[in-house]
């Protein structure tokens, strides 16, 4: 759906509307409510600590007031690594396909085997990203074990995926 310019009832300053008007209006803003804020760009009523849901690829937002940050890329599917292997260039898989990396990008990822050294993730050929600690810090042998799940998420200032609580 696409977003209304502007959010609620017409005020007397937005005089003069007929009443088709005002009930168009409120409708787009009923419809924008129910759908969760959901359209391909920001709408344009946003206002500070709205999320928002991006309809072209599945993105939700939180509009701090100047800028949206992606907190959850996926939509109507789960965020388990699929088809895992590898020990330390861990390839794996999403549904639906991931075309590119976004900040805070969150996985769960269920090792195949325990690691020897540093880890690379990459999912679904986008490219290997190192993985590391909470801390920043490179894996060591055996941080990750056979059948692990560990929840990563991704650092897009840095370029990595972090560990979440290791």
């Amino acid at each position: 759906m696409s977003q209304p310019t502007t959010w609620g009832c017409p005020r007397a300053a937005d005089a003069p509307q007929t009443p088709e008007q005002v009930a168009d209006r409120v409708d787009d803003s009923l419809d924008a409510l129910l759908s969760n804020n959901s359209g391909t760009a920001r709408p344009a009523y946003a206002v500070a600590g709205m999320t928002w849901h991006d309809s072209a690829n599945g993105v939700w937002y939180l509009f701090d007031g100047t800028d949206d940050w992606p907190i959850n890329i996926r939509s109507g599917s789960s965020n388990v690594l699929g088809s895992v292997a590898g020990t330390d260039a861990i390839t794996a898989t999403l549904t639906p396909t991931l075309t590119a990396y976004a900040e805070l990008t969150t996985v769960l990822l269920v090792t195949a085997a325990a690691n020897t050294g540093a880890v690379t993730l990459d999912i679904d050929g986008v490219g290997a990203k190192s993985v590391v600690k909470a801390a920043g810090t490179a894996l060591s042998g055996g941080d990750l074990v056979s059948g692990g799940a560990y929840t990563l998420w991704y650092d897009g200032a840095n370029d990595r995926f972090q560990v979440v609580g290791l």
